[in-house]
């Protein structure tokens, strides 16, 4: 009986855990990205702009971006125009939520060009090194 009431508990943990990852990616056991393979069609990228640009502030537009990123790949230069249409902080915040569904992450450093601000170039930066694989 105990066997049983563990293997139970294992089994809904496994599902929590599943449920809990966005289905873009998946993390490695060593707590790596698993990076998709295939980016967003230009069509998708142009919807998914014209939505972010249809919200009045940077909490919206952070939804919209995070919605629209959930099961789709994306280029580092399509994070780049997306990322454009943010002040820095949600910018930031932008940026280190797409590096999970880049397909091109090593080149991700030119997403930290579009910061002013030297901190958080390097918070994006520490972020990177940390998920790169």
């Amino acid at each position: 009986m105990k066997k049983i009431l563990m293997l139970l508990t294992l089994a809904v943990m496994i599902i929590a855990v599943s449920a809990l990852t966005p289905a873009g990616y998946a993390l490695c056991q060593d707590g790596k990205i698993v990076h998709p393979k295939t980016a967003m069609a230009a069509a998708d990228l142009t919807t998914l702009l014209n939505n972010i640009r249809g919200k009045a502030n940077d909490a919206e537009k952070l939804t919209v971006l995070k919605d629209g990123l959930k099961d789709k790949g994306v280029t580092v230069d399509q994070v780049i125009t997306l990322l454009n249409q943010f002040n820095e902080d949600a910018k930031l915040e932008g940026a280190i939520y797409a590096f999970q569904f880049t397909t091109d992450y090593k080149k991700y450093d030119k997403v930290q060009d579009l910061f002013g601000k030297e901190e958080n170039k390097h918070r994006l930066q520490d972020y990177v090194d940390k998920h790169r694989r």
